[in-house]
């Protein structure tokens, strides 16, 4: 491989810094405290999500624990149709919020609500035309009635939340990259004065996933958080692998605390030790700057004080002499996968 050739397959292991949001801006995180003999335990309730996809969540698990919905148009059910008390025909929106049915949020109600009647589409209608007929007696009324739909807003969706719980706890609602600035420094190591630091881990990554002929061969860097849970145990782990409820594991993305470096190489180049070790050259020389890459990205990603992500080891001893072993099984495993497919 010529100068030339090198320099551009060193290019091509330096990927455009991506685009991966953990939280934006718009998003907000709902969490739930319970007390279980003293002590608190506090979960994420849903992925992060704009108030209208978290009001949405609640919704579903509101009609499979049999409460209504935040809030509905009347209008829209079939069968019915609405007068006013006046027996005057009503055809503007008829909402109902389930404020006006939570003795939790009384504070919250609305004063400008109004009553209709519900004329069901099979009522004898010339009975009806009499307004003073009886007939009118036997018709449901429908109390609280709205002309405009409730606010979505953080204070409401709260509130929709509490409307809804069955056992002892407490609700919070809070703008997403805060959670997920609070819940990062909780997985960081602190020194004496309290600055917490992140450790990254680096590792050879080779995949198949490539034209035939090549084979995709770089480098993986995984952002690791500290673990203490006594003074006897204490140790790095990755964070894709650390165990949380599925809410929270789903918000936290944490497939994307990995940074990947990968070029696309001939096969050629693995079919012997010196064109491995050249491979592994050109990786081990860009570590530096691959590096300090990745930790830019991971803290980007999740919200990280700039400077906080370090490598956790030397990195050029990670591609040592073994590697051109199983780089070659990678190629030859490829090659068998070229040959496959050609056949189809």
């Amino acid at each position: 491989m010529n100068t030339q050739e090198k320099q551009q397959y060193a290019a091509m292991a330096l990927p455009p810094i991506s685009s991966h949001q953990i939280a934006t801006e718009d998003q907000w995180a709902l969490t739930r405290t319970t007390v279980d003999n003293g002590e608190e335990n506090t979960i994420l309730y849903c992925a992060f999500g704009t108030l209208e996809q978290i009001l949405a969540t609640l919704e579903t698990k509101a009609h499979q624990m049999g409460y209504g919905p935040f809030h509905e148009d009347l209008t829209a059910r079939t069968g019915y149709t609405y007068v006013t008390e006046d027996k005057e025909p009503y055809t503007g929106p008829a909402w109902q919020h389930f404020i006006d049915f939570s003795h939790r949020h009384e504070s919250l109600r609305e004063d400008n609500t109004f009553t209709l009647i519900a004329v069901h589409d099979g009522a004898y209608r010339p009975a009806l035309e009499d307004p003073n007929s009886i007939a009118w007696k036997r018709l449901p009324t429908v109390k609280k009635v709205h002309a405009a739909p409730l606010e979505i807003n953080a204070q409401n969706v709260l509130a929709y939340a509490q409307y809804m719980q069955r056992i002892v706890c407490t609700y919070t609602l809070q703008p997403a990259t805060e959670y997920l600035e609070q819940t990062m420094r909780s997985l960081g190591k602190p020194d004496e004065e309290g600055t917490v630091s992140y450790q990254m881990r680096c590792a050879p990554l080779s995949s198949q996933d490539a034209p035939a002929g090549y084979l995709r061969y770089g480098a993986r860097f995984t952002l690791q958080y500290w673990e203490a849970s006594d003074s006897h145990y204490q140790a790095w782990k990755d964070l894709p692998y650390m165990r949380l409820g599925d809410a929270t594991k789903h918000a936290l993305r944490t497939q994307l605390a990995q940074v990947d470096f990968m070029m696309e190489l001939p096969l050629v180049m693995f079919t012997s030790e010196q064109g491995c070790a050249t491979v592994q050259q050109l990786v081990v020389q860009n570590l530096p700057v691959l590096a300090q890459t990745a930790a830019a990205e991971l803290e980007r990603r999740y919200r990280l004080p700039a400077g906080s992500v370090h490598p956790a080891e030397d990195l050029a001893h990670l591609f040592d002499e073994e590697a051109p072993g199983w780089m070659s099984v990678a190629a030859e495993d490829k090659y068998q996968l070229d040959q496959l497919q050609a056949s189809h």
